[in-house]
């Protein structure tokens, strides 16, 4: 029996100080049976399951096939001066290409120079002010790396950037190679090349409060090392880089200010997302952090318009608000304080992921929510595991991992079961969260070809 088989599987040593919560559940005619569960209601640090949360509150209550991000650029005279005021969307695919390419445009309609360029960034914070910069419950360390890039309004290239550090001449500064135009990112670089043979001490991090990109320590000669770090300052990372691709196309800008647009002013120039049904399918199947914070600043600004909130809070009010009515989710089931799974204080159990999952399996267009997720063996993060197993192009699912912590929840499909769902959260672990995978999967394994009547 299924009980057995998975009792078996969890009867492995290596499993021993970790905390498991599974439930898997099967509908046949409409019927709901609850085939295993396992401390179902006992809560769990979800890592990137908790992107669960985020989407499919927002899937929910918008139409993804049609909404898109638009950023406009507003054009003004004063006193014969050319102003130019970028308001931020909210778009976290937005891009330095569109950029340079809407600098293009702005050159064949004979720009030359502008006196003021301003970055519009009210979107999110119109009725709160600056805000806290960052989330209360992130590390230092995740809030530094790319993949805790702090969203704003104004977003472009995720909010981040790469740097390559290469050995030079011994005993000169290693040279440094940036994804983006190096004029924009200011940097401290004392580090220094020595022998092959010494010891490498390189250090590349943001030192909190200083403006500048810290580079220190030993590089040994012949190497070369790569870093992926957010922009600490988005705002000015994002001004810097527009006013770049102009200055590419020979529009020379006077000054740079952070202020807010008149929109009422001549609209020179939009920059157009994808529709959001392509940016979900990004969001899951990559389990990008970014976009999953972006999403749940989008979801704020629909469900509380007029909320006073800190921008992550009133999403975070919004997910829960949103969980409850639209999709009947318990709301003392989670305790979510991030849109992404980076924080370890968010809780939640495998049977509020059920209730997540099952509903979405009611909504109309569920369907296309459970597309998004990535497909065992074949895409996203599931893309190199169940390869060759029977789960393989039968399981889709959202992963999730952080220190100790793994995570597999989702659906399968069964010809025995109308509907097969599962979740799976596992705490506690000191062993590396591939030994733990293997325990996950092994269960999933079981459930493509799982009989009811056995």
């Amino acid at each position: 029996t299924l009980p057995n088989q998975i009792a078996a599987i969890l009867n492995n040593p290596s499993y021993e100080t970790a905390t498991w919560g599974i439930e898997i559940v099967g509908y046949q005619g409409g019927e709901r049976e609850e085939l295993f569960s396992l401390l179902k209601n006992n809560f769990r640090v979800p890592a990137s399951n908790t992107k669960l949360l985020t989407t499919s509150a927002l899937f929910s209550i918008v139409d993804v096939d049609k909404e898109h991000f638009e950023t406009p650029v507003y054009y003004s005279e004063e006193n014969g001066g050319k102003k130019l005021c970028i308001k931020g969307s909210g778009d976290p695919s937005l891009s330095f290409h569109q950029m340079q390419e809407l600098a293009k445009l702005l050159s064949l309609e004979g720009f030359r120079d502008v006196k003021d360029l301003t970055l519009d960034n009210t979107l999110f914070y119109s009725n709160y002010g600056q805000g806290q910069p960052f989330l209360q419950s992130w590390q230092w360390e995740d809030i530094g790396a790319a993949y805790g890039a702090h969203p704003n309004s104004p977003m472009v290239e995720e909010n981040a950037f790469y740097v390559t550090v290469s050995a030079s001449s011994i005993g000169n500064p290693p040279t440094l190679e940036f994804s983006v135009p190096s004029s924009v990112i200011k940097v401290k670089n004392t580090a220094v090349t020595v022998q092959s043979n010494d010891p490498r001490t390189l250090q590349v991090y943001w030192k909190m409060g200083a403006p500048y990109l810290t580079i220190e320590g030993n590089i040994p000669s012949g190497e070369a090392l790569g870093y992926h770090l957010a922009a600490i300052d988005s705002d000015d990372f994002y001004i810097s880089l527009f006013q770049q691709a102009l200055e590419e196309e020979g529009i020379e800008v006077e000054q740079t200010l952070v202020g807010e647009c008149n929109t009422s002013s001549k609209i020179v120039g939009v920059m157009t997302s994808q529709a959001w049904n392509v940016l979900f399918n990004h969001t899951l199947q990559e389990s990008d952090n970014f976009y999953a914070e972006a999403w749940l600043r989008a979801l704020g600004l629909t469900f509380y318009p007029t909320s006073s909130d800190p921008p992550a809070q009133r999403g975070l009010n919004a997910v829960s608000a949103v969980l409850s009515q639209n999709l009947g989710v318990s709301e003392s089931c989670h305790r979510q304080v991030d849109g992404c799974g980076v924080s370890v204080q968010n809780l939640v159990t495998p049977h509020c992921i059920m209730e997540i999952l099952e509903g979405v399996d009611n909504l109309p267009n569920g369907q296309e929510y459970f597309d998004f997720l990535p497909l065992a063996g074949e895409s996203g993060t599931l893309s190199s595991r169940f390869v060759g197993t029977d789960a393989q192009g039968k399981v889709r699912a959202k992963t999730g991992t952080i220190t100790g912590t793994n995570a597999l929840s989702g659906i399968v499909d069964n010809q025995n079961y109308d509907t097969l769902l599962f979740s799976i959260l596992v705490n506690e672990s000191n062993q590396p969260a591939s030994v733990i995978r293997q325990g996950i999967d092994s269960i999933v394994e079981l459930l493509p070809d799982l009989d009811p009547s056995c």
